[in-house]
């Protein structure tokens, strides 16, 4: 059912299987995934601590973990779940933590970890356009154009980037280049 999509049915199975086997692995992973694809992020982190816990080296569950916590505003608690990550090469892993720093308000961290992400894969749009945010918050408005403008070329839809753009040459009172990010912000967006 989960890999079907239906997500409210691979929760129901899930749960049950859970009643039966509590401490199964597979079963605590599943009920993990399909709780946070509900949009049910507490009962989510509950079954995947459980699961790191007696898997530390379980990428997939660390991440979807870490996911989960960003999404109840736990940005601290999911840096610690992703500092324990025994593969600091995984691009998706680099640029969760640069997440996870941005949204704890260390941009020169995040920057840092968007920058080893960009490394393993230099045609990520989001982690350059998250890498073009934490410049700006860091106040290197010429490289964080750049990454936001390069962002947009592999990604002309990416709506954080092109508002990006047009509010950093705004914030320096560069009205005639804001407004020409604008105008091509607006051309890309169909509604």
């Amino acid at each position: 059912a989960y890999h079907l999509g239906d997500q409210a049915t691979a929760k129901e199975k899930v749960d049950v299987a859970i009643k039966a086997m509590p401490n199964h692995r597979p079963a605590m992973l599943l009920a993990g995934a399909s709780n946070f694809a509900l949009g049910h992020h507490e009962q989510a982190i509950r079954h995947l601590q459980r699961l790191v816990a007696e898997l530390p080296d379980h990428m997939d569950a660390r991440k979807l973990l870490a996911m989960a916590q960003l999404r109840v505003n736990q940005p601290k608690q999911a840096m610690g779940t992703l500092e324990g990550a025994t593969n600091k090469e995984d691009a998706d892993l680099l640029g969760l933590i640069g997440a996870a720093a941005a949204r704890a308000g260390d941009m020169a961290q995040a920057s840092q970890y968007f920058q080893r992400a960009l490394e393993r894969r230099p045609d990520d749009p989001l982690a350059r356009a998250r890498l073009g945010i934490a410049r700006i918050a860091l106040g290197e408005a010429d490289q964080a154009i750049e990454d936001l403008e390069l962002a947009l070329k592999q990604k002309p839809d990416m709506r954080e980037a092109t508002i990006a753009v047009f509010i950093t040459p705004l914030q320096q009172r560069q009205f005639a280049e804001a407004l020409g990010a604008a105008k091509r912000a607006q051309a890309t967006w169909p509604d």
